[in-house]
């Protein structure tokens, strides 16, 4: 498939491109340059409508990877502007112009921040477990997933997943963060997260789907079913 990764420069972007890259005829988008990306990267806000509308045009599917984050670092967004500006407005601007431009099936990154507190609830956490953060971070993931939805239900043809992650590692972050797993809290491993993107890409079921996906192996706190169930998908602990 022809595939268009919006914020593939990231850290997450960072894990799955090369997997992505080796099944998929790739382009990027994103505010810093991707490496070696060379005419197939575009450097542009995911804001700026005309970059982003041509950036659609004659792709098949969408990866929606960009996540807000203060200027010049790596952390989670406090900052109301910078969170609806990449995380509703953007996923919004995506879905819609990528709808227009006859992309049929999208993958956008949510997150299990869409909780306010995730170690506090039983039985397991699922898909059917309310979401009720309100922090600006956790509560402009639910709207996007909202936006996912309304996408879905405008054209009955698009499949669209919204994956919430958990702490997503790179192969130099993983011996640490397997190290650093915890009740409530469990690290996902690069080759896990690979497969998860790739599954969900392949998933041709129309509608809006919302996947939640951890690395909790056992199960423990954090259910795989419906991944299972709709992308075939388990973490290995990998």
């Amino acid at each position: 498939m022809k595939v268009l990764m919006i914020g593939s420069a990231g850290y997450v972007g960072s894990i799955i491109r090369p997997a992505i890259e080796a099944e998929h005829d790739v382009w990027h988008y994103d505010r810093r340059p991707v490496p070696r990306a060379g005419r197939r990267g575009k450097v542009a806000d995911v804001l700026d409508e005309r970059s982003l509308r041509l950036a659609c045009r004659n792709k098949d599917a969408i990866v929606y990877l960009a996540l807000g984050v203060r200027p010049g670092g790596g952390k989670i967004v406090s900052d109301p502007q910078s969170a609806f500006d990449v995380n509703v407005l953007g996923v919004h601007q995506t879905l819609y112009l990528g709808l227009r431009a006859g992309v049929r099936r999208f993958v956008i990154t949510s997150s299990l921040s869409v909780y306010n507190r995730v170690g506090t609830r039983h039985p397991l956490f699922s898909e059917r477990t309310p979401a009720d953060s309100f922090h600006t971070y956790g509560f402009t993931k639910r709207v996007g997933e909202f936006i996912a939805d309304a996408a879905a239900q405008s054209r009955k043809s698009a499949t669209v997943v919204s994956l919430r992650l958990m702490w997503p590692r790179t192969e130099e972050d993983w011996p640490q963060g397997q190290s650093e797993t915890r009740r409530y809290w469990y690290p996902t491993g690069p080759q896990d997260t690979r497969d998860l993107f790739l599954a969900a890409l392949r998933c041709k079921i129309p509608g809006s789907h919302i996947i939640q996906a951890t690395g909790d192996v056992k199960q423990r706190d954090y259910s795989h079913r419906k991944a299972k169930r709709l992308l075939g998908w388990k973490a290995q602990g990998r």
